[in-house]
């Protein structure tokens, strides 16, 4: 009979190494069982042998006694001291060989022999070993599951990140190629319009150049805070290029809702930049504003160059204006 805590198989090597054991000891069984064959065999030959020589029945009822017992002191020696020790062997055997032994094997351990203190000591060893493997095949869950955790947390910090711009926390040029196709797909398939919008701020050099560039960081999260608190958070998409150039998409709006939308930002942008960085500063944004059907855009790319040469004739026009297919935008 085995007690079982759990069913785990061996490991490639301790289960040829088990059954290798395990093949020698019932070679070793086999051996003894045909030695008291053989004992028993030459017992009763001798016995058989005595009865030419002897024909007193008293010596003959000897001579089958000392036989039996003689038989039964053997099979008492194999069943009492013999096979239980062989039984405590098999263990310790089996928790050598199998890192995963999760088997206690019937074992004597109500004898009050000395037999019966080994099996109860093999038994304790045993059982502590089971458990050690059950804590550690636990912890080991424990930090499999801690570090799974940690790794989806980390990989989805860093795909945020990658898809933001550092310093203004807006989209960034990645994050503008994931969505920009989708944004055209569905302008196309609800035959809606779809505004881009390029925002250049004017005379940014100059505050770099004379108030330092950690000045200059503190405009641009000025102008993305204000871009970001103006426009529609769950359908426009707000997008710094690079540099002091942002980009806006606005779908199903008109020309006239985006020169209003940056009107409002240009407005805002001036009191609160004059307010930071003092007199002195011609502060202003120009604007160049394309229609992805009015200007017959066949993507977005094609639409994003239709907008930056708008913008390059708001520069052109005198700066901290909006240019649009057809020319200056009313303020």
């Amino acid at each position: 009979m085995v007690e079982t805590i759990a069913d785990n198989p061996h490991p490639q090597g301790s289960r040829a190494e088990a059954k290798l054991d395990r093949a020698h000891r019932r070679r070793n069984v086999l051996h003894s069982r045909l030695a008291l064959l053989v004992v028993v065999t030459l017992g009763v030959g001798f016995g058989l042998g005595q009865l030419q020589f002897v024909n007193d029945l008293s010596t003959l009822a000897v001579a089958l006694g000392m036989l039996i017992a003689g038989s039964l002191a053997l099979w008492f020696a194999w069943s009492v001291i013999a096979r239980p020790i062989t039984r405590l062997a098999d263990q310790l055997d089996s928790l050598t060989l199998d890192q995963r032994q999760t088997q206690i094997r019937e074992l004597p351990t109500d004898r009050a022999d000395e037999v019966g203190r080994m099996a109860r000591a093999v038994r304790t060893l045993a059982v502590s070993r089971i458990r050690d493997y059950y804590d550690a095949r636990q912890l080991r869950r424990t930090l499999d599951d801690r570090v799974t955790t940690a790794t989806k947390k980390a990989v989805s910090t860093l795909s945020k990140l990658a898809m933001r711009d550092a310093l203004t926390e807006l989209g960034n040029r990645r994050f503008l190629d994931a969505h920009l196709p989708g944004l055209i797909e569905a302008s196309r398939e609800s035959d809606t319009d779809l505004l881009c919008v390029m925002i250049d701020m004017d005379n940014f050099k100059q505050v770099n150049d004379n108030l330092g560039h950690n000045k200059g960081d503190e405009l641009l999260v000025l102008l993305a805070d204000l871009i970001r608190s103006s426009i529609r958070h769950h359908e426009d998409l707000a997008i710094r290029l690079g540099g002091d150039e942002f980009v806006l998409f606005l779908p199903g709006a008109s020309l006239k809702r985006a020169a209003e939308l940056t009107q409002h930002i240009r407005t805002l942008y001036r009191q609160q930049a004059t307010s930071l960085l003092g007199p002195g500063f011609q502060i202003d944004l120009s604007v160049g504003a394309a229609s992805l059907q009015d200007e017959g855009c066949r993507d977005g790319e094609e639409l994003m160059e239709q907008a930056d040469q708008h913008l390059y004739q708001a520069k052109r026009a005198g700066k901290g204006i909006t240019w649009t297919m057809h020319g200056q935008a009313a303020a």
